[in-house]
Parts: structure tokens; C-alpha cells; sequence
């Protein structure tokens, strides 16, 4: 994972998606006033839902995936973030047309303000299975 600036590495952007809600990712704006978090998949999967969760693992921001895009969000910060999700690499020739997900190897959430992500949750395809959980780089 990324963030828009490194201050410091007590709350570095692999806390973000650690599994662990005691810590947490501290995003503030780097040089062109921006806020964000990258997270890069291990390869190209079929995201359906991003979750960012609270400190007591609660999700604050939900967003749905359609096979256009993730803007589709339910939560009490939607109006703060919007989530993309994308392909840095070559994306495989044989991807189903999924109507209900984005293919992408990559999720970056962007914020109109500082922001604390205790965690982020992918939930996607990798093929026909689903996996609920939080991906690694």
C-alpha cells in the first residue's frame, strides 16, 4: 500500500490493510494538496465491494462496483471519498464481462480531507470464487 505522504512510518500506509484495528494509516496531503491510499492487488481480480472499517471493525463506508465503476457508496463519509479501481498492469484477454464488478489490480481512495483508514476490505473474484478478506500487496 501507498499513501499521499510518508511523514512517518508509525502509521505508514501498510496499516491500511493489516488486519489489525489497533493501527491505523494516517493520510495527509502531499505536494499537490491531495489525499490518498493505493492499494495494489497481487494481480488483476473482479472487485464487488470496498469497505473502509472503524476502529470496533465497523464499516463507516460501503462502495459497490458495477462493471463501470465503484461510485456507488452507502456510509456516513461517502461525501468525503471517492474510490477508484483500476488496472496499472496488462490486464488478462480472458476476463468474463462481469456486470456486478470492476476489474482491477489496483484501489486508491481519495479524500477531501486528512483521513484515518483503520482498515480497508477488497471483496472480489478471483475466477468463480470469492474471497472476503483484506488483500495483500
Amino acid at each position: 500500500a501507498e499513501r499521499s505522504r510518508n511523514a512517518d512510518e508509525i502509521n505508514a500506509a501498510h496499516h491500511a490493510i493489516d488486519l489489525d484495528l489497533e493501527t491505523y494509516s494516517y493520510l495527509a496531503a502531499d505536494s499537490d494538496g491531495k489525499r490518498w491510499l493505493k492499494i495494489t492487488l497481487d494481480q488483476v481480480h473482479c472487485v464487488e465491494q470496498v469497505m473502509q472499517l472503524d476502529k470496533d471493525g465497523y464499516p463507516t463506508s460501503t462502495w459497490t462496483c458495477s462493471i463501470r465503476d465503484c461510485s456507488n457508496c452507502d456510509g456516513v463519509y461517502c461525501s468525503r471519498y471517492s474510490l477508484t479501481v483500476y488496472t496499472e498492469g496488462a490486464a488478462p484477454d480472458n476476463l468474463s464481462p462481469e456486470s456486478s464488478c470492476k476489474y482491477g489490480d489496483t484501489v486508491k481512495l481519495e479524500a477531501i480531507d486528512n483521513f484515518i483508514a483503520y482498515e480497508i476490505v477488497i471483496i472480489g473474484k478471483q475466477g468463480e470464487t470469492t474471497h472476503y478478506k483484506t488483500y495483500y500487496i
